[in-house]
């Protein structure tokens, strides 16, 4: 039988269990990377709703921003890692690049002795140096261990980013389950109207004041007692910083904020902030009511007529 039509030369079991254990692990390690990255950035968009909800009320645009950039990781990236890493390494070739970073030599090794098992033409060679150069990377995979050259494993340092802010959330979400499912409904749902949860609870205010026209006059907000009240709260209005200390209210328990506010003669905005809550009302002056004519009829008694 002459050379050419000679049997192939496969790689040996000692070279391919090894390459495939690697390519096992080098898949699991870049898909774990890829997922908890991605949840990472999930509980970033999370806890950024999180922490603007306890200052303002976070808009609709913004809180679409958040949702869609935690879900793009995944939409993204997930599907990346399962091209490069598990489709791009289905060739023993592809897996021996990837030992370059760390075992060059070896790499360079393994590609020989797998291009010598899948092309025919460089079979044509002595068959004892094609086995001896086989038998040198089995010895040399055997001395080494190829779990160290996967490149730039990173999966230990995203598990513990990840396992930060999602041990925070299961904290929250046991001490303040209410504030978690509101912020989470408010992040995963931004096109919904969902009022934010606040600690401070304020009684609505009006959407209009009316007030009488350039006089001095008082405006009281209500907080619930039961909740975080805070000491003072602020106003603003025309540019003006108007502070209230709070006192009870006796007949209902609760926390009244009176605020002395300077006449007025153009309609203005009020805004409050009591802790973590606002309450705006729209403020219009109004002239008092006066008599301009009087008109009456007088019937005399009888005797003076």
């Amino acid at each position: 039988m002459s050379r050419a039509e000679s049997k192939p030369m496969l790689l040996s079991s000692a070279i391919e269990q090894p390459l495939r254990a690697f390519r096992r692990t080098l898949r699991r390690v870049k898909l774990a990377e890829a997922t908890l990255a991605s949840l990472f950035f999930f509980a970033v968009g999370y806890w950024f709703v999180f922490v603007l909800d306890r200052f303002f009320e976070t808009g609709v645009l913004v809180r679409c921003t958040a949702m869609l950039l935690g879900c793009l990781c995944f939409a993204l990236v997930v599907p990346w890692t399962l091209h490069k890493w598990v489709w791009g390494t289905r060739k023993w070739t592809a897996v021996a690049r990837n030992l370059r970073a760390v075992f060059p030599r070896l790499s360079e090794q393994v590609l020989s002795v797998v291009e010598l098992s899948t092309s025919q033409e460089m079979q044509t060679g002595s068959p004892m140096l094609i086995s001896a150069a086989m038998q040198q990377v089995e010895r040399r995979l055997a001395s080494v261990d190829l779990l160290q050259g996967i490149p730039s494993p990173r999966h230990r340092h995203w598990m513990i980013a990840t396992a930060i802010p999602l041990a925070i959330a299961c904290v929250v979400a046991v001490m303040f389950p209410a504030l978690a499912w509101n912020v989470w409904l408010r992040f995963s749902q931004p096109w919904r109207t969902i009022p934010r949860y606040t600690f401070t609870r304020l009684e609505a205010l009006p959407e209009e004041t009316l007030v009488a026209y350039a006089e001095p006059f008082e405006l009281t907000l209500k907080s619930d007692g039961d909740f975080a009240s805070p000491t003072i709260a602020t106003g603003w209005l025309q540019g003006m910083e108007i502070k209230s200390t709070r006192r009870t209210e006796p007949e209902d328990s609760k926390w009244i904020y009176a605020f002395q506010l300077p006449g007025q003669t153009q309609a203005a905005e009020l805004t409050i902030r009591c802790g973590d809550a606002f309450a705006k009302t729209r403020i219009v002056p109004t002239l008092r009511p006066e008599l301009a004519t009087v008109r009456g009829t007088v019937e005399l008694p009888i005797y003076l007529q």
